[in-house]
């Protein structure tokens, strides 16, 4: 996530500009295929899955789509240094049982 914020701040002025970027078919919004593409145009190397990783954290409404203010996480995501597979992770703990006191008496 971070590393894709860090690639969009160097190329782009403006998240804005990151958006329009991404948008590239101009309907206001950025599918899965036009997100995958702009990571790619940008060069960030990342495996598919975690693509679809970042994605998914962004995309909070769950439409299969982003919107410029669920692209904006990217700023807040940078701003307050939130890995969104440090989320997943914590949910997989969960899954096991496992909590992060429980963790800590290891």
């Amino acid at each position: 996530m971070t590393l894709i914020a860090i690639k969009l701040e160097e190329k782009f002025i403006t998240l804005g500009k990151g958006f329009l970027f991404f948008d590239q078919d101009g309907d206001h919004a950025i599918n899965r295929q036009e997100f995958h593409k702009g990571i790619e145009s940008m060069r960030v190397k990342l495996a598919k899955a975690d693509v679809e990783e970042v994605f998914d954290h962004l995309d909070t409404d769950g439409d299969g789509s982003l919107s410029y203010i669920e692209f904006c996480g990217f700023a807040e995501e940078k701003r307050r240094n939130i890995d969104p597979f440090d989320a997943i992770d914590l949910q997989k703990m969960g899954k096991l049982g496992l909590n992060e006191s429980s963790l800590a008496a290891l």
